[in-house]
């Protein structure tokens, strides 16, 4: 057995009566300025609306306790090759049926994460009905290609989803058939394109079987490898959002044999959002699997509480027991015959009985609802501040707040300071001054005082000094001073206005004449390590093109740095860059060209994090992270945060598990 039963196929069915004669049901008018449950910053919950009859009524009926009980159905939808071979256009009666589906969902309070399937669930080394031209094809057959991403076209195009997955437990067909697996790969990252064209806010992904990825029980292939990583991975950067599904019951003879840390690799192997796709346990025992109440409830716990804070939507499989018989027979006449032994395996899954008793379990499911609908939001006191968010939690806390503007944030090696530059509440000149405080928020110390422009601290790697820039003369030169901001020096002057430097080792790298330059921790011994084309040529943005924001990473080996190599836009288009810290190996990370800088390396040196001010005309100041070779780029920007509330200066914390970042609250 290699993965869970399809069985939304039969709710699908049963949706498309919606839309016959009969039993129309009628549009449902939107509510007036309507908050999607996906932009509250709480966990989507929610089921496949699969009834435990075979009827109209129970369908119904079914919609209605999943609305009382979730926030979310998810419909799979087998592709209708015949119908989109040709085009992505014209009538579908799929379609019809899906927007069936979507009126009673909307009935009852419920939105919907969409995932199209091309395979067939109740065996992944099968296709779902091809047309009997296709029916020797395979993801390299063109007509198949082209059914697939006209129908994922339609469906961006029809309904907008916030989610839309391309295929279920895809890593199931990569084992059946690792030689046809790239095909799939291409076409998907073709599919994800077309949908991102269609629908830029659509979140496109797949699903993973979690026991079969991580080689438990069954699933073992008897290889030495642990997570197979390298499967999900394959899709990067085109996947939106990590997603698994999850029947631990085929590897575990009970809930309480859940490892502690089952789930939890996921937490540090991504940083995107997590979700559950489909999943559960069983509430009682059937031939050699083990069920009972106390299982479905560890299983939801075992969720809850290694991941359940990082995921953006929960699906349980079924809301409710159902008759496995009846859908036998269904999936008899749909020639289907004999899947009642495999459907046997999942028929007691529900948190309801057939007849809609509920089981100790649905109780617990909806406390871990009502828990996660203290919907998060952003601490606000004063117009500036300092704040961390949690990546597995998603939740933001604030570490200091001001009412006048902060600019840069640097944390010291030991991972429990943060120095900053401010404006003072109540100095008259306006200038910047050097701050530290605790990432507690306490502890709070003025490091300069003065009638001087102070800005840019940043940490000897020991954190007994903060080299800063002053406009003391002429120019910004570059100063240093004690960690308590005694003794303050000046340590380099280039003759030209230096700006934005970085320490690390023995080494402080900065801007000057629009390229990047290096010196010793003592002054000496300055070299230019950058020449970009156009350097200190004016344009039609704010600086003159170039290069800017140097950033060394941990160990002083590499500089990540942004270039201004476009004026087409108001706030200007710039890419990053990483070169050896000896002016070598000079790689370009990005192409997109969008107003963005300040990339800050994870102190596992394998990560960017970074602010996205502006794309072309439109102001966006989201926080985005990137492999250190520009791979697997995600906005990480918690869907909480207002619009009115603006990120700077992102940096991450020592241990890579908070993002510590400026936050203004635009007025």
């Amino acid at each position: 057995m290699k993965r869970a039963v399809y069985l939304i196929f039969l709710a699908l069915l049963l949706a498309g009566l919606a839309c016959e004669g009969g039993n129309v049901i009628e549009p449902t008018p939107p509510a007036d300025d309507p908050v999607s449950v996906f932009d509250s910053g709480q966990t989507a919950f929610g089921f496949f609306p699969t009834p435990p009859e075979v009827s109209m009524e129970s369908l119904i009926a079914t919609f209605g306790a999943i609305g009382q009980h979730g926030h979310v159905i998810l419909q799979q939808q087998a592709i209708p090759w015949a119908e989109f071979i040709a085009s992505a256009d014209g009538n579908s009666k799929t379609i019809q049926d899906m927007r069936g589906s979507l009126e009673l969902a909307h009935q009852n309070g419920l939105e919907i994460v969409y995932i199209t399937d091309p395979l067939n669930g109740l065996n992944r080394t099968e296709f779902a009905p091809l047309p009997p031209e296709l029916a020797d094809g395979n993801f390299s057959t063109p007509d198949i290609r082209q059914a697939f991403k006209n129908f994922a076209v339609r469906l961006a195009r029809e309904f907008h989803p916030r989610y839309l997955g391309l295929a279920s437990e895809i890593n199931t067909y990569a084992d059946a058939y690792p030689d046809d697996f790239p095909n799939y790969l291409s076409l998907y990252r073709e599919t994800y394109a077309a949908v991102k064209a269609e629908s830029p806010g659509t979140l496109v992904f797949v699903t993973f079987q979690w026991e079969d990825l991580s080689n438990r029980g069954p699933f073992n292939d008897g290889s030495p490898e642990g997570i197979k990583w390298a499967t999900v991975e394959a899709f990067e950067p085109n996947l939106d959002i990590w997603a698994i599904s999850s029947y631990p019951y085929f590897a575990f003879e009970t809930a309480a044999d859940l490892p502690a840390d089952y789930y939890t690799p996921l937490l540090t192997r991504t940083l995107k959002p997590l979700a559950v796709a489909e999943g559960g346990w069983p509430s009682q025992d059937f031939g050699p699997l083990h069920g009972s109440d106390e299982d479905q409830i560890g299983y939801l716990q075992a969720i809850n509480t290694q991941i359940g804070e990082r995921l953006a939507f929960w699906i349980y499989l079924v809301i409710d027991d159902f008759d496995v018989k009846a859908y036998d027979r269904l999936f008899a006449e749909q020639g289907m015959a004999g899947t009642g032994e495999t459907l046997q395996w999942f028929g007691v899954l529900g948190l309801r009985t057939k007849d809609g008793d509920p089981k100790p379990a649905l109780a617990v499911w909806d406390g871990m609802q009502n828990g996660a609908t203290a919907t998060k939001t952003v601490p606000h006191e004063g117009k500036w501040g300092l704040y961390a968010l949690d990546l597995a939690t998603q939740s933001t806390r604030l570490v200091y707040s001001a009412p006048r503007e902060i600019q840069i944030l640097r944390l010291n090696n030991l991972g429990d300071t943060l120095a900053f530059a401010q404006k003072i509440d109540g100095d008259n000149d306006g200038n910047f001054e050097i701050c530290t405080v605790g990432i507690d928020g306490g502890n709070f110390n003025r490091l300069t005082d003065n009638t001087y422009l102070d800005v840019y601290p940043a940490w000897s790697a020991d954190g007994a000094q903060i080299a800063f820039l002053s406009q003391r003369q002429t120019d910004l030169d570059i100063y240093v001073m004690a960690a308590d901001g005694s003794s303050p020096r000046r340590l380099f002057d280039s003759g030209a206005h230096d700006a934005d430097i970085d320490w690390a080792s023995d080494r402080i790298v900065f801007t000057s004449n629009s390229g990047l330059w290096m010196i010793q921790a003592d002054g000496t011994n300055p070299v230019q390590i950058t020449h970009p084309p156009r350097a200190g040529e004016w344009g039609k943005t704010n600086l003159p093109f170039g290069d800017y924001d140097p950033r060394l990473s941990p160990d002083g080996s590499r500089i990540v740095f942004e270039r201004l190599e476009d004026d087409s836009s108001p706030h200007g288009n710039y890419n990053f860059f990483v070169i050896n810290a000896d002016g070598s190996g000079e790689t370009r990370l990005t192409t997109d060209g969008a107003s963005q800088g300040l990339a800050s390396w994870s102190h596992a040196g394998d990560k960017l994090v970074y602010v996205v001010a502006a794309i072309n005309d439109q102001g966006m100041y989201d926080m985005h992270v990137m492999n250190a070779d520009g791979t697997a780029i995600h906005d990480i920007t918690p869907a909480y945060f207002p619009t009115t509330f603006l990120v700077h200066a992102a940096i991450f914390s020592k241990d890579d598990t908070e993002i510590f970042f400026i936050g203004e609250w635009w007025e």
